[in-house]
């Protein structure tokens, strides 16, 4: 898969402008959607884990969707690079997340740590993409991207649990 090619189509089929914090937003969540955690990282002999942590990615040919947190990063960041924004690699260890700047924020990403690879799937908030500045309006300004990117229908699928889930406590203690 030409996954460079695929997410220009993607991000260009928007019938109105994203913009780059909305692009940004939009990469992480199709990363999220397309691979998942490689457990033969955790799992592998010390041989496999080094292969799967220092495989590197080509954007233009992708034949396996499992990566770890490095993987990711690389993967990411080439994303990022077309279109225009500038990252770094922050490592604590051998963990990898990824920083870079768009308008006033300063982002952490980390589609690994925080399960979101597996919460997007499922269409439940993010975790690990976080601003680095004090910024009340990030948690709006997230809602509405993730709306007009058709990611969000009416509030996040784990909200929708938790309130079914205080909804039926309710009913169940008034049975009492």
């Amino acid at each position: 898969m030409d996954l460079r090619k695929q997410m220009c189509e993607e991000l260009a089929s928007f019938s109105k402008t994203l913009t780059l914090f909305e692009q940004a937003r939009y990469l992480y969540l199709r990363t999220c959607q397309l691979f998942q955690y490689d457990f033969r990282y955790l799992y592998g002999s010390s041989e496999t884990k080094d292969q799967i942590y220092n495989a590197m990615i080509d954007l233009h040919q992708i034949e396996d969707f499992r990566i770890i947190c490095s993987t990711w990063c690389d993967l990411y960041q080439q994303l990022l690079g077309m279109i225009g924004i500038k990252s770094n690699i922050l490592s604590a260890g051998k963990h990898r997340s990824l920083i870079f700047q768009v308008d006033e924020f300063e982002l952490e990403a980390d589609a690994t740590c925080g399960a979101d690879m597996t919460r997007v799937k499922m269409g439940h908030k993010t975790r690990k993409y976080i601003t680095r500045n004090e910024c009340p309006s990030f948690h709006s300004l997230l809602v509405d991207t993730d709306t007009k990117l058709g990611y969000l229908k009416k509030v996040y699928m784990n909200e929708c649990v938790e309130l079914l889930a205080r909804d039926l406590r309710i009913q169940f203690k008034d049975q009492k």
